[in-house]
């Protein structure tokens, strides 16, 4: 039996369930029939249910680290391998790991994550045998354009992005926003739902892609967001979380939006039967 997993992280500020138009969740199975009516978000998550079990790491302490160098271009110009300080700090969370049963490591391919993986891998085929390790350019860091290699001040100050909700909607020049960072992590987490089933599975990334996941996982909106940041909610180097997989229905700009079209576009798990689709009614 695994487990139940410590987060490595400051506490959270819950899940801030915001009350929603009423609507019902139906199972397509005859058979079955289950359905739920949801309220809040809050009611979504508990009325959904994932395939697999997720746990999130991020990266050692990096080269890149004590000068704040944003990297998040693959292939790097310039790679950054974990210090002294993060080699430690992602054994220890391997050795938190390695009786987990993790049966696949998603990692960035960007230097100081692939190495903090192959501890992670190192120590789990060690304990329980083979397992696998794929490298996904999603997990890779926030992609800031023409500030790659430059420090974070020259984005967020002399630049004038110092608004991290206005990044959701304005990327930095030859850069990406926040909006779709969150739509390529989030389609990695669509995919593993539908080629995997009850599997054990770590991704091994960088702060922002994190902190995109957990404020998409909790289902907030980017003012919440922001909020979740500025309260302290931003993963540590070298520590790890467990989450609960919910899928939300986000808008094109990023925004939760709960109308019948987006709710559509969203797979969600019956709960009681375990194999059919919920339908919105």
């Amino acid at each position: 039996m695994v487990k139940k997993l410590k987060h490595s992280t400051k506490g959270k500020g819950g899940n801030m369930p915001t009350q929603l138009k009423p609507f019902r969740l139906v199972c397509n199975s005859l058979s079955c029939g289950s359905q739920a009516t949801i309220n809040t978000r809050e009611d979504l998550i508990n009325n959904t249910d994932e395939r697999n079990r997720y746990i999130m790491v991020r990266h050692g302490y990096s080269a890149r680290n004590p000068d704040n160098i944003l990297v998040g271009k693959y292939p790097e110009k310039v790679k950054y391998p974990l210090l002294e300080k993060g080699i430690q700090e992602a054994q220890v969370s391997a050795e938190k790991l390695k009786d987990q049963g993790i049966d696949v490591i998603i990692t960035s391919p960007l230097a100081r994550a692939l190495e903090t993986a192959e501890i992670l891998a190192h120590a789990i085929v060690a304990e329980q045998g083979a397992m696998t390790m794929i490298l996904d350019t999603r997990l890779c860091d926030y992609d800031t354009g023409i500030f790659d290699g430059k420090q974070d001040h020259e984005l967020r100050v002399l630049a004038g992005y110092s608004d991290v909700a206005q990044l959701f909607e304005v990327p930095p020049p030859e850069g990406e926003t926040y909006t779709e960072l969150r739509n390529r992590v989030m389609e990695l987490f669509k995919e593993c739902e539908e080629r995997y089933t009850n599997q054990t599975i770590a991704f091994v990334s960088h702060g922002d892609p994190l902190w995109i996941i957990d404020s998409s996982i909790r289902g907030l909106n980017i003012a919440e967001t922001v909020e979740s940041r500025n309260a302290g909610d931003y993963i540590p180097t070298g520590s790890f979380q467990e989450i609960k997989y919910t899928e939300f229905p986000y808008n094109e700009l990023g925004e939760l939006d709960f109308s019948k079209k987006h709710l559509k576009q969203c797979k969600f798990i019956c709960k009681q039967c375990r194999k059919r689709r919920l339908q919105v009614r």
